[in-house]
């Protein structure tokens, strides 16, 4: 299970789309509807058993996952917290380094700090991209629907031409790297 930007989707040979009242707030919300989703997955692909990756603020959720894919009858053979994950394919060797990994989503941003190979902090903030549009909106005096296309087209490229919209874009991802290494050292 993965999340797109068009929603929870399952990933697995093919990529499907979940409607959007199956997952939610990393849970699974409606169990009944991800069993029937799951159920022609394994007498389709012969699937048996699934690796779940889930956000940090998910963790304490997995009773949820586990039901659904138990009565679907796919065997989960291990949960990932998503930072671990990110991680894992960034580096892919072990090391002694520290690692700040910020996943920043829509609505929120997930941080987690890594240290030899270990994640040692993880917490969700109530801070995301639409946060950021809105600030781009702000800022330079255009609808939320045009700040969502500057960010999208310059994002973090950062040149004279486009400063102003580096310096507002990282500003407020600072912010939230910020506020990732004060709650680690609290």
């Amino acid at each position: 299970l993965t999340s797109s930007k068009q929603g929870p989707k399952l990933l697995r040979f093919k990529e499907i789309k979940l409607p959007a009242n199956v997952l939610g707030l990393g849970k699974v919300q409606d169990s009944k509807s991800l069993e029937r989703i799951l159920s022609p997955l394994k007498k389709d692909f012969n699937l048996k058993m699934v690796n779940i990756v889930l956000p940090a603020g998910a963790l304490p959720e997995v009773e949820s996952y586990r039901v659904a894919f138990l009565n679907s009858g796919i065997s989960i053979k291990s949960f990932e917290p998503e930072a671990q994950a990110i991680f894992r394919l960034v580096n892919g060797k072990k090391t002694e380094e520290t690692f700040m990994i910020i996943n920043l989503n829509s609505k929120e941003s997930d941080i987690a700090i890594i240290s030899n190979g270990v994640i040692r902090f993880n917490s969700t903030l109530e801070f995301g991209g639409e946060k950021i549009t809105s600030a781009l909106a702000e800022m330079l005096q255009v609808s939320e629907l045009e700040a969502e296309k500057i960010k999208k087209e310059y994002g973090f490229r950062h040149n004279m031409e486009h400063a102003d919209i580096f310096k507002i874009i990282s500003t407020a991802v600072t912010a939230v790297s910020s506020v990732g290494r004060a709650t680690h050292l609290h």
